[in-house]
Order: structure tokens, then C-alpha cells, then sequence
């Protein structure tokens, strides 16, 4: 899971640092896992989960900005200005 700053502009450099990472890990790991059928073949794996694991990290991310538009707070309209003498507060009887 990515590391959220204060700052947006943090916020993004901090979660595309934590996506690479994640991308490089499943290169390791499918070259890894492939290594016993040869270069050829722990290379292409490598290659495969790297780009399996850097589509679902891109389809996460869009999903998160799609989602977090839906959550956006807008402040409500400014009350229209007093009159001279109003408060603009109702009257007490």
C-alpha cells in the first residue's frame, strides 16, 4: 500500500516510488519462480509478471481517482450580504 503525505504533489511521488517497487518485485519474482527452464525462459516470465503487475497497479490508481471524485466536499454557497441593520439572523419574538 503506498505511503499518503499531506501534500498532493508528495502524495503522487510517494505512490509512483511504492508502484515501481512493486513492478521491479514482480520482475524478481517471476524471473525467479521461471529460472530452472532457463534464461529464456525466467526473462520472459520476468518480463510477463512485471507488466501483469504494472496493469493492475495502473487499473488500481484509476479506480481510486474515479472513486475519490465521488467523496469530494464542496462548500456550500456564501450567504448573500446583510442589508444595513439585518444580521442576516432571524428575528426572536
Amino acid at each position: 500500500m503506498p505511503v499518503r503525505a499531506a501534500d498532493d504533489d508528495e502524495a503522487s511521488k510517494l505512490e509512483n516510488v511504492a508502484n515501481n517497487s512493486l513492478v521491479i518485485a514482480g520482475f524478481f519474482t517471476g524471473g525467479a519462480l521461471a529460472i530452472r527452464g532457463g534464461a529464456k525462459a525466467a526473462r520472459n516470465s520476468a518480463i510477463g509478471c512485471a507488466c501483469l503487475l504494472a496493469v493492475i497497479e495502473g487499473v488500481g490508481i484509476g479506480f481510486q481517482r474515479m472513486m475519490a471524485e465521488n467523496t469530494r466536499l464542496d462548500l456550500p454557497p456564501p450567504p448573500p450580504p446583510a442589508e444595513s441593520g439585518q444580521t442576516g439572523f432571524p428575528a426572536i419574538a
